[in-house]
């Protein structure tokens, strides 16, 4: 499965971003084998729509599930639109929350345990 991890910065000892549509990276991870590639988010800088640019990115890259701090209405329902589950309220390093993700202790799809 392939999921997304909002990230400040691109490495796994980086912490969770709690922008979706605006973080820095994404994290995006094969929770099969834990390959790890970080992927500069090009819709930080934008005037606007920095969230669907976002969400559509997301999309592409064919992700199943986004882990994230929040996101915003209109993100939300274009990764909907995709299929794509969205867990907020995330925290921590990508490193742990990974190992979180692969051992099921993600809680439900809004973060909580």
């Amino acid at each position: 499965m392939k999921i997304v991890i909002t990230a400040q910065d691109n490495s796994l000892n980086s912490e969770v971003d709690p922008r979706f549509g605006r973080c820095k990276y994404f994290a995006l991870v094969d929770s099969t084998t834990n390959d790890v590639e970080f992927i500069e988010n090009t819709g930080v800088n934008a005037d606007s729509g920095a969230g669907v640019q976002s969400a559509q990115k997301v999309v592409d890259l064919q992700a199943e599930a986004v882990l994230t701090g929040r996101v915003g209405p209109k993100a939300m329902r274009g990764l909907e639109t995709g299929k794509v589950r969205v867990y907020e309220g995330i925290t921590g390093t990508i490193a742990t929350v990974i190992e979180k993700f692969n051992h099921g202790q993600m809680g439900k799809e809004d973060g909580s345990e």
